[in-house]
């Protein structure tokens, strides 16, 4: 039974992967591990599934000042990696803070559904003296093209939802009571358009640069 995070499925086309590592969501590697073999237990439905919808349960989410290179390099790429290439529709249900890693993971998702209430986004690693993770820093490059706003976030700026919204780095904003459900009929709607399965194929060519 997985200790980092619980599969369900909300809705016929939808699985719902909640991740919950205590006491503050941590991204430790068994939390990696655990998150890699859902999304292949996902897949493995794919053609019954229509949407994913990733949702850290606390409010906080981030990778640690303990995360060692190894760890990246044979963990966490691997997952972000299976996230930016999935072959059904990822929805990031963001109900507070996610720093750092946690951050990274929200990116990785096609979708991304924020919190009205507590909740930044931040890339926190210059605030406690840690190196950005090559994958990490491409993933911010892909995602951010605009100079200004890429600098502010390598230099720890915490954005607000308005902010993210205005940057394109999320989607929606929604009461924290309705993240869940409205992230689930995003993968409910959406999920449908790629049912055929080319979905994770077309976007490999958009993100060979990042790992």
């Amino acid at each position: 039974m997985p200790k980092y995070l619980q599969l369900t499925r909300p809705a016929q086309n939808v699985w719902q992967i909640a991740l919950d590592s205590p006491p503050d969501n941590r991204i430790v590697p068994g939390l990696l591990e655990e998150l890699h073999e859902a999304l292949n237990r996902v897949e493995a439905e794919w053609r019954k599934a229509g949407g994913a919808v990733l949702d850290p349960r606390k409010r906080a989410e981030y990778a640690g000042k303990g995360a060692g290179a190894l760890v990246f390099t044979k963990m966490y790429d691997p997952v972000m990696w299976r996230l930016l290439t999935f072959p059904l529709l990822t929805v990031a249900a963001i109900n507070g803070h996610v720093f750092a890693g946690g951050m990274i993971l929200a990116l990785c998702c096609d979708y991304r559904i924020m919190t009205s209430g507590i909740g930044f986004m931040c890339m926190s690693e210059l605030t406690f003296g840690a190196p950005l993770p090559n994958s990490f820093s491409s993933m911010l490059v892909s995602r951010i093209p605009h100079p200004q706003h890429l600098r502010d976030t390598l230099l720890a700026r915490r954005w607000t939802q308005k902010e993210l919204i205005n940057i394109g780095l999320i989607d929606e904003v929604v009461e924290q009571q309705q993240v869940i459900s409205r992230a689930v009929e995003y993968g409910a709607k959406e999920g449908i358009k790629v049912a055929s399965g080319s979905w994770g194929l077309i976007k490999v060519g958009t993100v060979m640069t990042v790992i």
